[in-house]
């Protein structure tokens, strides 16, 4: 059979990749073909991961084409990556069973042939979306196990629990999905761990197929990547470019509803808490006021990558009674509404806390702003953003991300330009493809000379924000002639046991007596 070169431009750079036109099976409607998919550098005796797609249509219509430019993809990762037709009701006048059947023979035609088709067969995946999807599942169903799946809006899903021969899976919806539901049930049946549901937030059937900017292929093709990348099947980061501007973040199924409230904080001897405070609709917060003459404010705001946390865990038994009244605010999460919602909750709070001192006991000229990672940055943001009413006379900021597109810049336990990374939910898209909005989530942007005073605490051995984000704000604040200092913890990681020392936090309190005033 003739191979022609199909020169795909991925990432930037030109890889050649060979396809070829397969029988493998023959019907009374007549030969079914799959198109395979070869790797530059493709020979015959390789032992390369495989899978083969199957095209959505509803088993009515459709066609192996749909799957090519991820079938492409992931060839130009290493991969053997097929796209397979089978019987559909307008072309073939065949039955979704007949539909099925032709999925599975695919399948079997390729795992027989592995060993000409440079594929290792216990490395041959099965994938597809709606009801290509469907047809890749029959595998299970059929008790043959691929390596695992990775499916898109599948359709038809079974509505038997999967047992524990389900092979590892990753399944891909939007939440205006009517099947979504059903998404949500399988997996939660499925064995534990064995089914990652990503979810794009409104996203109808068939978001993910390469159309329009091509965002949503992406953005899911890149997940996809990472799924594989899990299982051993291909290495590195991804390598396809975000469409300048995609808005096409993904979410964990696990991360769409808000966390809950936490345990109520106990108040200290003689403190008087006042909770679930509305601030703003279906916004609350809670503030602490210890006894005698009006106190200058802490105002915490709780980390947890901006999509988890609560505001029970602020500090409060540890600086209520060294002379300040404390509030802990809950913001929207970016499940709930991307940037600026976040920031404009967080001033809209010290607004609030502003307004109401009168009401509450403490002193509304004297307000300082305390947050932990997310909170951190929060923080940072409520520092240099701030004016009039939402102004702040000081900021301690513990390790939050000042310049979100130089996250990836140094190592780190997490893909922060992943259209699934904290900073890409964050934003509503993946950060290197939205500059603009990316940087206008970033404290750096604002810094200027009227902020003010900071004291910045960070552990060098941090492996979710790197330090230099730390040390970028410090360098931008004395730059601007505005007082700040920064505090590194050697060998420390993410917050920890240094940040929680009685040291340590009489250095806090200092740091705030020194520019609140206080006992």
């Amino acid at each position: 059979m003739q191979r022609c070169v199909l020169l795909l431009l991925l990432a930037g750079g030109l890889w050649g990749i060979t396809r070829e036109e397969f029988i493998f099976r023959e019907t009374p409607q007549g030969k079914l073909t799959m198109t395979v998919f070869y790797p530059e550098g493709w020979k015959a005796s390789d032992r390369r991961p495989g899978i083969v797609f199957f095209f959505g249509g509803g088993f009515v219509n459709g066609d192996k084409k749909q799957f090519y430019s991820k079938a492409g993809y992931l060839a130009s990762r290493g991969m053997v990556a097929a796209s397979a037709e089978y019987r559909v009701k307008n072309k073939h006048n065949t039955t979704r069973e007949e539909a099925r059947e032709d999925c599975v023979a695919a399948y079997q035609w390729l795992a027989a042939h592995a060993a000409e088709q440079g594929i290792d067969a216990a490395k041959l995946s099965a994938g597809g979306g709606s009801a290509g999807a469907s047809c890749a599942l029959s595998l299970h169903q059929k008790g043959i196990a691929p390596a695992s799946f990775v499916l898109f809006n599948p359709a038809y899903l079974p509505t038997t629990p999967p047992d524990e021969k389900l092979a590892p899976s990753v399944h891909f919806f939007g939440t205006g999905d009517s099947m979504y539901a059903e998404a949500q049930s399988y997996r939660k049946a499925a064995p534990t761990g064995r089914v990652q549901l990503w979810v794009a937030k409104g996203q109808p059937h068939g978001f993910f197929n390469d159309r329009g900017d091509g965002a949503w292929h992406a953005s899911t093709t890149y997940m996809m990547d990472v799924f594989l990348a899990g299982l051993g099947h291909v290495h590195g980061k991804p390598t396809i470019a975000m469409p300048e501007g995609s808005r096409a973040a993904l979410f964990e199924e696990g991360t769409m509803l808000p966390s809950p409230p936490g345990k109520p904080i106990a108040a200290p001897e003689g403190v008087t808490a006042h909770r679930d405070i509305e601030y703003k609709k279906g916004l609350l917060l809670d503030v602490f006021v210890p006894p005698g003459a009006p106190k200058p404010l802490l105002v915490w705001i709780h980390g947890g990558a901006w999509a988890g946390g609560n505001k029970e865990g602020a500090p409060v038994a540890r600086v209520v009674p060294q002379g300040f009244a404390m509030a802990s605010i809950r913001y929207r999460l970016s499940q709930e509404a991307p940037m600026p919602a976040q920031i404009e909750d967080c001033l809209d709070a010290i607004r609030f806390l502003r307004a109401n001192a009168s009401r509450f006991g403490y002193d509304a000229t004297r307000i300082g702003a305390w947050g932990s990672s997310a909170g951190g940055h929060l923080a940072a943001l409520v520092g240099t953003m701030g004016t009039g009413e939402a102004k702040v006379q000081a900021v301690v900021d513990w390790y939050g991300p000042t310049h979100l597109r130089r996250m990836s810049m140094w190592p780190s336990r997490m893909d922060h330009d992943s259209p699934s990374s904290p900073e890409s939910r964050l934003v509503g898209g993946p950060v290197q493809a939205n500059a603009k909005l990316t940087d206008a989530a970033s404290p750096l942007s604002y810094v200027t000379s009227d902020d003010p005073p900071f004291l910045i605490q960070h552990g060098d051995a941090d492996p979710l924000v790197p330090m230099e984000q730390s040390e970028l704000l410090l360098a931008a604040l004395k730059a601007a002639k505005v007082e700040a200092t920064m505090d590194v913890f050697h060998r420390e990681g993410h917050g920890g046991p240094q940040f929680q020392t009685p040291e340590n936090f009489a250095k806090i309190v200092d740091f705030f007596r020194k520019h609140l005033g206080g006992k």
